[in-house]
């Protein structure tokens, strides 16, 4: 099968994408990890961790920053490819 063409030049597979996009959103807002922390009620770092590639988090996260960062489903379908695909390293 052929390699899909890449436009963006951002990454091809789904863990590092969803990390990509909530780094990508987060710069854009102009915003640091603890304010997204504080604004929506979890730790900073478990946001550092999302867009290191460290983990997914929760849908129940997903949806928050969804919210916060006003991309309705973006973020939780991006989480949801990342998720099922089994080719990446597994959640601890």
């Amino acid at each position: 099968m052929p390699q899909r063409r890449v436009i963006t030049g951002r990454s091809q597979e789904p863990r590092q994408r969803f990390a990509e996009e909530v780094r990508r959103l987060r710069v854009a807002k102009g915003v640091s990890l603890r304010q997204v922390g504080e604004r929506l009620g979890w730790d900073w770092s478990l946001f550092g961790k999302l867009e290191k590639g460290e983990t997914l988090g929760s849908p129940e996260l997903v949806q928050a920053l969804d919210t916060y960062y006003e991309t309705p489903g973006l973020l939780l379908a991006l989480w949801e490819l990342a998720a099922g695909d089994r080719t990446q390293f597994r959640e601890r």
